[in-house]
């Protein structure tokens, strides 16, 4: 597992010019939300694992849309179609679960079959879904019940774990973009101190004396900070006091704080150590230019499962990609004014294909 970089050359020249498994797809609704999902099916005989894919915040339906405006070439990337298109590849069945409430993704259609649904959907409601989607793997003929496996994507991750935890029918978890830290605090850090951590403080900041001038402000464009007349420079502790103190941002946080989905774990603390201390299988990958669910968060699940001794836990921090699994957009790249949510990077799309063919 640790020598998969070493590999994507070759593997990567090897699955272009293969020919693809027959994939058959199909469109459900299941469960008492009757939440819409996308079964991938692959050609093959015999028991086969099954991979059920969470999605991450935010109104996703089983296709994990980026819009265009987000990703690297311009044009709408269904996430979870290109992530699970390796792990059909190495012979795994998918199901690609959406929210409640929340529609297949058509560029005319509704984006809702039940908002309300969605909108009113609790931490326990989204748990159940998932229960949901087990026992609709297990109905699919050729699932090996003893394959089970979660793969979450950033909020996802937490739903995975939680779900994992309750039920031993899970063999292991599948965790992108992996967070740990409860809502509260991941939506403070994203709110209020991320733009001066990955922004402000490296690259306006020139020499670093927690002070902005005119002169440094005026290279970054992106910068929306207006000096008072006769001002030349402002500390960086007045601006992130500004930025707390912004009336819209404020009503942004408390619209995502009073979310009933979170109301149930909002301040939980974190989930470090519950997620280490899972028997199941943790494969978990982060973007190292990932700005939503900092590589940090990883490394401390990796401390983690050192001090448990858990030896079924993998964590990887991928280079050049962030929280889509795609690079910063060219010419600048710059991880947080550049960043990206897809399309799946195919090296990365080689690492999951690769770890199917070794672990399933």
């Amino acid at each position: 597992m640790f020598k998969l970089f070493a590999a994507l050359a070759i593997f990567l020249s090897s699955l272009t010019s293969e020919a693809l498994p027959k994939i058959d797809r199909e469109d459900i609704k299941l469960g008492k939300f009757r939440s819409r999902a996308i079964v991938r099916l692959p050609s093959g005989g015999g028991k086969r694992p099954v991979v059920i894919m969470i999605p991450g915040s935010g109104p996703n339906g089983p296709e994990s849309i980026a819009l265009a405006q987000h990703t690297l070439d311009g044009k709408v990337h269904s996430l979870f179609n290109e992530l699970a298109e390796p792990l059909n590849r190495a012979g795994a069945i998918t199901i690609q679960l959406g929210k409640p409430g929340v529609e297949f993704f058509s560029l005319n259609g509704p984006k809702f079959y039940n908002e309300r649904m969605y909108v009113e959907a609790t931490w326990t409601d989204i748990l159940a879904n998932v229960s949901d989607a087990v026992e609709a793997a297990l109905a699919i003929p050729g699932v090996d019940a003893n394959r089970i496996y979660l793969l979450g994507h950033s909020e996802g991750t937490q739903v995975a774990v939680d779900y994992a935890a309750i039920d031993a029918r899970v063999k292991g978890l599948i965790l992108l973009s992996y967070t740990g830290v409860d809502p509260y605090t991941l939506l403070e850090w994203q709110f209020f101190r991320r733009p001066f951590e990955m922004f402000v403080a490296p690259d306006i900041d020139s020499d670093h004396n927690n002070v902005v001038t005119k002169a440094e402000a005026e290279k970054w464009p992106e910068l929306k900070w207006k000096f008072a007349t006769g001002q030349t420079q402002v500390s960086i502790a007045s601006m992130q006091a500004a930025l707390r103190n912004s009336p819209e941002i404020r009503m942004q946080f408390s619209r995502w704080l009073n979310a009933p989905l979170y109301q149930q774990i909002l301040r939980r603390g974190s989930i470090f150590e519950k997620t280490a201390k899972l028997k199941q299988d943790l494969f978990v990958f982060t973007g190292k230019l990932d700005i939503q669910t900092s590589p940090i968060q990883s490394k401390q699940l990796a401390l983690h499962c050192k001090e448990e001794r858990k030896k079924n836990c993998v964590v990887l921090i991928v280079p050049g990609l962030g929280h889509g699994f795609s690079e910063p957009k060219s010419p600048r790249k710059h991880k947080y004014l550049d960043a990206t949510i897809g399309p799946i990077d195919p090296k990365f799309q080689v690492l999951l294909y690769k770890l199917g063919n070794e672990v399933f």
